[in-house]
């Protein structure tokens, strides 16, 4: 449990850009100056008791007073000749301090020139360099921890912020995508490429377009391969990574990451799980419990309107699949000009999918003698993900049985596993009913498919 502890306290730490010694080294540092602090307070010599003006002219009678110190503001400070205290409940020590009434003076100072004291002396009160470092010495302090966790802040805030790809194009394109959705997003390519053609026609050039659907419908693939398509540079971020628990930090993420955008056009600037930021449920509860949620979505909405430069070049791709929790003000047209829902695949684009993803597999038969189709109609209501998965599962399936390539029994057992994982909600026993009759299923077509 230690050792867990440990390694995440070093994963975070590393992520904060600080090494396990400087951590070590600034907590040492912490605990000397608190374990040095207590030690001043508590060897700091005590305040003098506070005594009436009445008993301090009777210590003055008695002649028990071996030291008068007289200080601006009509303060008086005694020092008795013995430590026996003045009374039980004044027993802090022998020197007392005692408030002059305003015209008074002149009779203390006759009674204690009457009474002989010893030492009577005038103390000016403290001025200069030692009220200048009373004051100082708080704010200094104040600085250094305002310094401080501003420079955590800054570090975690550059480690966190998204990074433009480093390869001059994207390498995924639209051959690596199956969908219909490629048609409208074919024009965002051909605009990018082409924004002269645009501009001359006297169309308004988009500034992004929402794509939604399903998890796993290949949002984020559609994305790499508009910029994959159109040669340009690539941003992505997840609207979750914006708000944070600094009030100010959020809106000033959104802003780095356009001006990120800008410095490299065209770019195609991907924002994941956009309903993390733009809910409507959010920000609306009256009580101003969402202040930097708020913040943050404003200034999202300000970049996407270009008030903060010129954003031509810059397309935002956005993907959600809570369509309907979105914030009405990021669907308007002039931010999200399109919508483009990318449904989950029927059979042919299935089949296609698994054409893709077996590509790079090696199968005991020809993929186009059946095994593929057959898996493409048992596999109704998988999302592309799910079909990868399936042939990924396939493939480790065959080498557990130290197999070098993957057989149709392969990739019936793997699709077995998949969808006792979607059904599992609906029961073990059902779930593992279905799974079976669809093995029997696509064992029995399958000698009359491979026949054909």
């Amino acid at each position: 449990m230690l050792s867990r502890a440990w390694r995440r306290l070093a994963t975070e730490l590393r992520r904060l850009g600080l090494s396990p010694s400087q951590a070590a080294s600034a907590v040492g540092l912490f605990i000397l100056a608190s374990a040095t602090a207590r030690q001043l307070v508590r060897l700091a010599p005590k305040p003098p008791a506070v005594i009436s003006l009445s008993a301090t002219l009777r210590l003055l009678r008695e002649q028990r007073v071996q030291e008068l110190v007289y200080t601006d503001g009509g303060q008086m400070l005694l020092r008795l000749k013995s430590n026996k205290a003045v009374d039980s409940k004044e027993s802090l020590g022998a020197v007392y301090k005692t408030m002059l009434v305003p015209g008074s003076e002149a009779a203390v100072f006759h009674l204690a020139d009457k009474t002989s004291v010893p030492s009577f002396r005038y103390m000016p009160a403290a001025k200069g360099v030692s009220q200048l470092v009373s004051v100082a010495l708080p704010l200094v302090f104040l600085y250094f921890w305002y310094r401080a966790t501003k420079s955590l802040i800054s570090r975690e805030d550059k480690n966190s912020l998204p990074q433009a790809s480093r390869r001059p194009r994207e390498s995924t394109t639209f051959a690596d995508v199956v969908g219909k959705c490629k048609v409208e997003l074919a024009e965002i390519v051909d605009f990018l490429n082409r924004p002269q053609k645009y501009r001359e026609a006297g169309a308004r050039l988009p500034r992004g377009a929402l794509l939604v659907g399903p998890s796993g419908t290949g949002k984020t693939l559609l994305a790499r391969a508009v910029a994959g398509e159109a040669n340009c540079h690539f941003l992505t971020a997840s609207a979750s990574e914006f708000v944070e628990v600094y009030v100010g930090r959020g809106a000033a993420r959104v802003r780095e990451l356009f001006r990120q955008a800008r410095e490299m056009t065209p770019v195609v600037l991907f924002i994941d799980e956009l309903d993390a930021l733009g809910s409507r449920s959010r920000g609306n509860d009256g009580r101003g419990t969402n202040e930097e949620y708020v913040q943050t979505l404003n200034q999202l909405l300000t970049e996407l309107d270009g008030f903060h430069g010129h954003s031509d070049g810059v397309v935002v791709l956005a993907a959600t699949n809570r369509h309907e929790a979105i914030d009405p003000s990021l669907l308007r047209p002039g931010r999200f000009d399109r919508h483009i829902f990318v449904e989950l695949p029927d059979e042919e684009e299935r089949l296609e999918i698994l054409r893709i993803h077996t590509s790079r597999a090696r199968m005991a038969a020809d993929p186009e003698a059946g095994v593929l189709q057959h898996i493409a109609s048992a596999a109704q209501g998988f999302s592309g993900a799910e079909l990868a998965n399936v042939v990924n599962e396939a493939v480790f399936l065959a080498l557990r049985a130290r197999r070098s390539r993957a057989t149709l029994e392969d990739f019936t057992h793997a699709l077995e596993r998949a969808r006792l994982t979607r059904q599992r909600a609906q029961g073990v026993a059902a779930a593992q009913s279905s799974a079976a009759g669809l093995s029997r299923a696509i064992l029995r077509a399958w000698p009359t498919a491979a026949a054909a």
